[in-house]
């Protein structure tokens, strides 16, 4: 709900993929299904919870207590049919035992920091909803300072965390900026 359900496919479903490496799980996918599935069910909770909210409201975005009424409940039903579907569909490979004996591995400090960056953008983020101000600015500033401390801590440069970023999702979300920049407002 916090993270993007776009943002969330990105981080999270990774981490799924290891842990399901690390427990041994012959099936992934059921895991990977959940991750990505839910996300989705969850991503009209919150304004930021589906970048696709910032398109196609942008300017005319509806500040948190107007879109909570509107949005909270049909997000609520999403989540739980999803859940009840999945826990329905997916129940065989769920079953499948775990191996226990991973040693589960410490995060870094700048682990740490990046995690707390990301709790940090999810209040602003939800400040800046509920006083009803556009989200863009506020998103890039909270993960340039994210960026930054996370470099500081680590004494990098910015530089390689930069070149892990998928720029090729920057002219997509341009394509649909300027796609509902045709439209004559919010659909």
């Amino acid at each position: 709900m916090f993270l993007s359900n776009d943002a969330t496919a990105v981080v999270l479903t990774p981490a799924v993929a290891a842990i399901t490496r690390a427990c041994k799980i012959a099936q992934p996918l059921p895991y990977l299904l959940i991750c990505a599935l839910i996300a989705n069910a969850a991503s009209f909770v919150l304004p930021i919870s589906n970048p696709a909210n910032l398109v196609i409201y942008g300017s005319q975005m509806p500040p948190l207590v107007q879109w909570v009424p509107r949005f909270g409940l049909p997000s609520i039903v999403a989540i739980v049919v999803t859940y009840v579907i999945l826990k329905w569909t997916q129940r065989k490979a769920l079953t499948e035992p775990l191996h226990a004996e991973v040693q589960p591995q410490p995060l870094s400090f700048a682990g740490r920091a990046a995690g707390w960056g990301i709790v940090l953008a999810a209040l602003v983020l939800t400040g800046a909803s509920a006083l009803g101000w556009q989200l863009g600015l506020p998103t890039c500033v909270a993960g340039v300072l994210t960026l930054v401390g996370v470099a500081v801590i680590k004494r990098s440069s910015p530089w390689p965390f930069l070149r892990e970023i998928s720029w090729g999702v920057i002219p997509l979300v341009a394509g649909l900026l300027f796609l509902s920049k045709g439209s004559t407002g919010p659909v």
